[in-house]
This record gives structure tokens, sequence and C-alpha cells, in this order.
């Protein structure tokens, strides 16, 4: 192990996300508590992100903790950011979703028989 009881980027609790290392010797992160896992290629630029997001995470969640209005805000542009997500999702399916082929099987070489 690495780096204990950091901030997790994804749910934002305040000490229960770690950094440890792969058996290939490669950076990984890994939170108790939502159970994320993000596998990285190499150090660096892989925690760039890491190293200057932390301090970030950790105000807002202190923030969200002591203010309600702020616990608002944020809670709001969490819900909006999911819903949107859920909605490009649902809609990518939607586009991949082929319609009925238009070939009859005798077109296709297959006989019936009886």
């Amino acid at each position: 192990m690495i780096f204990e009881g950091r901030p997790c980027l994804f749910c934002m609790n305040d000490a229960s996300s770690r950094l440890a290392l792969d058996r290939r010797g490669r950076p990984f992160l890994h939170c108790c508590a939502c159970g994320a896992r993000a596998f990285l290629p190499s150090f660096t630029p892989c925690l760039n992100g890491v190293a200057v997001l932390t301090p970030y995470v950790r105000a807002i969640a202190h923030e969200m903790a002591r203010d309600s209005q702020a616990y608002g805000r944020h809670e709001k542009t969490i819900v909006t950011f999911v819903n949107d997500l859920r909605t490009r999702i649902n809609t990518d399916a939607r586009a991949r979703v082929a319609p009925p082929a238009e070939v009859a099987p005798a077109d296709l070489g297959v006989t019936r028989t009886a």
C-alpha cells in the first residue's frame, strides 16, 4: 500500500481510498467505501489529477458536511450529471438496436423441410 486514507475521487468519502500497486508494479486506486477501482497504466500522467484534485475533493466534502445549502448545490450537480449520463447511455443503447432483417430466409439459402 502506497497511500491509505485518501479521499475517494468517486464517492468523495474523506478517507476510504487507497493507492496501491498491482502485481506488475502499476498503480491502482481502490475505495473501501464505494468499491470503485481504477487501474492505471503508469504513475504519470495518470496520477496528476489525483494529486491536484485531492485537496478540492476534501474541501467540497467538508463544505457539504457543514453547510446544507452547499450540500444541496453539490447534490444537484451530482444528480444532474448522473441523470444526463443515464440519458446518454439509454439513447446510445436504442441507437445500437438493429432493425429487423428484411431478408427472407429463402434469400439466405435456408430451406424449410416439413
